[in-house]
């Protein structure tokens, strides 16, 4: 008896210790990670191996959170630190710091034993180095070759007779296709000639419920929650009555053709002109949807020329995208013949230099990695691009683009949301006392969209701060694999799952609650559908999320018990 008291003692003694043991290898584990990000083939073994690290890695962060939490607690002046109940804390962080350490240090010796020099990709110095950009910046037309388009698609507009005029925009991805349907949106003379504009994302992950509120609401209705299908239709009937409408449909997949005749029927019923705009990959798609072949355009490559002035607007943005240095234009234009015209690959790979004008042994190392990239079948120079804008980011950044993937395909972002999740699960830390967390993660998303992977959605005007933002699919494609690589989160047909091992979520109205207490490494939960009024989790189910970080429902209105049911099951984590 006497004897194991004294071992559990020991464990109290030796807290110490094992915290400080345990702190200074986390900080080691971590840089070693972030070494790890540009691999450029991960094997099966390391792979594997790297996945239990980095779950050691999230366990040791909550155990040090813990004790860092209480030790703040303390220090307030809240309890004694020679309370019964501070010395069995001690005992059993003493215990499980103990544990983690050893397993920390064999994982860390079968990894040095596996590694070699040659396994790993270095490009150059990731230091970063922050710098605020507003919207007095140089802001880089990209449109750049797509006038030709854009006046096209006017004069066909001009010339129309008839009350419905359809017209298709149809390429691969990342060939320009919504900034044409977007500027054609934009223009004052197109707008001019309609009463009512619409926009509609569509996309993959599309309902048709969806897609018919989307129009009411930009219609100037609220439609009811409870209202179907055919209220909806009649509704929009009702609001078109005597107006002309343009109605861009983006990124059409697939469609309901019944729903679709229906809604044309609408407009046709007001008896002016109006137009529908339809942007798709697949050409079967428009004429299906009743667009004549003779109306759909096809935006071709940017030239030679065009694809140059593109680069040359992002890359060289402190300079108004005049480059002056022959060496770096030679380079410059070898890697811009490789992007093929694609005005995505040239915005991605431009932007991603623009932070490196001074570094032609940088431009000259992605110019060799993006031919040995490009050789592989399976890589378009879109994909190029992004995987070497990713692979280049510092690893802060990474992170932080990382975190797109839970919101489902063309979702608007707000900015808020984002920076308080950034903030609250940690990922942010202040270097300067001039700047609070949130200000710097403001930041950190500019720096995003200056590298054309992020797309602003709304600004701030005085300064240039983004209020809402959104990711091209493309990128998304590319968060999405590389979350799904990491152990973040899990995905099938491109939406999120409800996985075990997930460690965020963002829980949309087609998931499931109730297989929510079995996550129990979720750090990060968001909600993406709207509600009023009631908490949409039970005790029961998410009891087990003991390892929450971040949990935010700022896109619901609780009423007075539902915060009593969310406040009782926060109290509970701490029993």
């Amino acid at each position: 008896m006497f004897s194991a008291l004294m071992n559990q003692a020991q464990f109290a003694i030796d807290f110490k210790n094992q915290f400080q043991a345990l702190k200074t290898q986390l900080d080691l584990v971590k840089a070693f990670l972030a070494d790890t990000n540009n691999l450029k083939m991960k094997k099966e073994t390391l792979k594997t191996s790297l996945i239990k690290l980095r779950d050691l890695v999230y366990e040791a962060d909550d155990i040090l959170t813990d004790c860092v939490l209480r030790y703040d607690y303390q220090k307030d002046g809240s309890c004694s630190k020679y309370t019964p109940d501070e010395f069995f804390f001690r005992c059993r962080m003493g215990r499980q710091l103990m544990d983690l350490n050893s397993r920390m240090g064999k994982m860390g010796s079968d990894l040095s034993a596996y590694l070699t020099p040659q396994h790993l990709l270095s490009l150059g110095d990731n230091t970063y180095r922050p710098k605020v950009f507003t919207s007095q910046d140089c802001e880089p037309s990209e449109v750049i070759g797509l006038e030709e388009d854009i006046e096209k698609l006017k004069r066909w507009i001009f010339s129309a007779s008839g009350v419905l005029q359809r017209i298709g925009i149809v390429g691969m991805g990342g060939l320009g296709k919504t900034t044409i349907a977007q500027k054609f949106f934009e223009d004052r003379a197109v707008a001019g000639c309609f009463d009512k504009k619409i926009w509609v994302s569509v996309s993959q992950d599309f309902s048709d419920e969806r897609i018919i509120k989307s129009i009411l609401v930009q219609l100037g209705e609220n439609p009811s929650p409870v209202s179907d299908l055919g209220q909806m239709l009649h509704a929009i009937n009702q609001s078109l009555q005597g107006q002309s409408c343009l109605i861009v449909m983006d990124d059409v997949w697939s469609f309901n053709q019944e729903l679709w005749g229906k809604l044309c029927s609408a407009i046709q019923k007001t008896e002016k002109r109006s137009c529908v705009m339809i942007t798709t990959r697949n050409e079967d798609v428009a004429t299906h949807m009743g667009v004549e072949s003779s109306r759909i355009h096809h935006p071709k490559v940017l030239d030679e020329k065009d694809s140059w002035s593109l680069f040359c607007n992002f890359a060289f943005q402190e300079t108004k995208g005049k480059c002056s240095n022959s060496q770096f234009e030679k380079v410059g234009k070898e890697i811009v013949g490789k992007c093929g015209g694609l005005p995505l690959a040239i915005k991605t790979i431009a932007a991603f230099l623009a932070t490196e004008v001074h570094n032609l042994g940088k431009w000259k190392d992605i110019l060799d990695h993006f031919h040995e990239l490009t050789t592989r079948k399976q890589n378009s120079s879109v994909k190029t691009s992004l995987q070497l804008s990713y692979d280049a980011l510092p690893t802060h950044l990474k992170q932080f683009l990382l975190c797109f993937s839970i919101y489902p395909e063309d979702s608007v972002i707000q900015a808020e949301q984002l920076v308080h999740w950034w903030v609250g699960e940690g990922f942010i830390q202040r270097t300067e006392h001039s700047k609070t967390a949130e200000d710097l993660g403001y930041e950190y998303l500019t720096d995003l969209v200056r590298r054309c992977l992020v797309e602003v959605v709304e600004r701030r005007g005085y300064d240039g701060r983004v209020y809402s933002c959104k990711m091209h699919d493309l990128v998304r494609d590319l968060t999405t694999m590389f979350a799904e690589d990491e152990m973040l989160c899990s995905f099938e047909a491109g939406k999120q799952k409800v996985s075990p091992d997930s460690r965020w979520l963002g829980l949309t109205s087609e998931m499931s609650t109730v297989t929510l207490k079995l996550c129990s490494k979720l750090r990060a939960l968001l909600l993406m559908a709207s509600s009023q009024g009631q908490f949409p989790f039970s005790k029961n189910q998410m009891v087990s999320l003991d390892s929450l970080r971040v949990l935010d429902l700022s896109r619901i209105r609780l009423d007075s018990t539902s915060m009593e049911k969310l406040l009782s099951w926060i109290f509970s984590l701490n029993a």
